[in-house]
């Protein structure tokens, strides 16, 4: 329950406040607002400026905002950071998409979102190792040809099926 909470404040922080990338924040065709077609809400980012924060506590006061809105305790931006990135995961996003799921947490690199967030526990690490078992590898089309060469040379060689 705590965590859909937690999602739900995060949903409502990246609707509210979108994306950190150039021109992400004001869509122009909606008069600078973003929608929220679920419930109905026109929302605008508000106090935010493309300047740098000389602390986080900007960004704690926007968390502590939010939560309190929709009565909840506050969660800090880690933390709900962090609830981002194993979402990411449940997910199975791919390279492409966790690359652009980083930049909206206001990321360059995916690298950074996995080394500061992307925790894997000792349980679900023995569990992701123990699947790999099951898994084959995706062969290419080179790979399939150099099979069969392979196969064909051989049999040539020793007269018989190899």
């Amino acid at each position: 329950m705590a965590r859909r909470l937690r999602r739900s404040v995060a949903c409502e922080i990246a609707c509210r406040y979108g994306s950190v990338a150039e021109g992400s924040l004001f869509h122009k065709e909606n008069g600078g607002y973003r929608t929220d077609p679920e419930h109905g809400l026109r929302l605008a980012p508000q106090g935010l400026s493309r300047e740098h924060w000389a602390s986080a506590a900007p960004v704690r006061k926007i968390f502590s905002e939010s939560f309190q809105r929709i009565s909840l305790s506050y969660s800090s931006p880690h933390s709900v950071r962090n609830t981002l990135t194993q979402l990411a995961y449940q997910l199975q996003l791919t390279p492409e998409e966790f690359k652009a799921w980083s930049q909206n947490m206001g990321h360059d690199q995916p690298l950074t979102t996995l080394n500061s967030y992307g925790h894997v526990t000792i349980e679900r690490q023995a569990e992701l190792i123990g699947g790999l078992k099951h898994k084959k590898p995706r062969g290419t089309d080179e790979d399939t040809m150099a099979e069969l060469i392979a196969e064909k040379v051989c049999r040539w060689m020793n007269g018989q099926k190899c």
